[in-house]
């Protein structure tokens, strides 16, 4: 922590936020009597959060970090997306993650986890899966600019309508 910055309650829900990830402990660690004994001892001014208060906190880190990404893909012109769906035996869960990656100005790759949920009854099987991804990167954007599309809206461009059913 840089000492010239003054610390705000703001800053420490997030960094508390942070720890509880980092180090895998449950939400309900700020409930803690023997945390608060510890903070009472520092003098410590914040008040310890609750589970529902690292949960809010968590949400709007996560909705900082995807504006933050969906930022990103608005500058770059061509986007590659990969994508690959989990599941167990019994196939009570199953996760679909979806990657972005494009090349930068400095041309260096950049690859962003974009999408990560637990996939309905159906979207681990074909076109439910396209479905699934089309509705997602259209919630985002980004989905006029994947490479494949890009050259087969020029080629449509390029022919007469009736030439070319999309």
């Amino acid at each position: 922590m840089n000492p010239a910055v003054e610390p705000t309650r703001k800053g420490f829900l997030q960094v508390f936020t942070a720890w509880i990830l980092e180090d895998d402990l449950p939400f309900t660690t700020g409930e803690s009597t023997g945390l608060q004994r510890v903070f009472d001892y520092l003098k410590i001014q914040f008040k310890l959060p609750s589970d529902t208060t690292v949960r809010n906190v968590l949400d709007n880190i996560m909705e900082t970090l995807r504006r933050n990404v969906i930022k990103e893909l608005t500058v770059c012109i061509l986007i590659s997306y990969s994508h690959d769906v989990w599941t167990n035996r019994q196939m009570i869960f199953s996760f679909a993650g979806t990657l972005a990656h494009w090349i930068d100005d400095d041309w260096k790759l950049v690859e962003r986890l974009i999408d990560f949920k637990h996939l309905d009854t159906k979207e681990h099987v074909g076109h439910y899966a396209a479905k699934a991804f089309v509705k997602s990167a259209s919630s985002r954007g980004g989905l006029n600019k994947i490479s494949i599309i890009k050259i087969i809206l020029k080629a449509k461009l390029s022919l007469r309508e009736t030439d070319f059913t999309f």
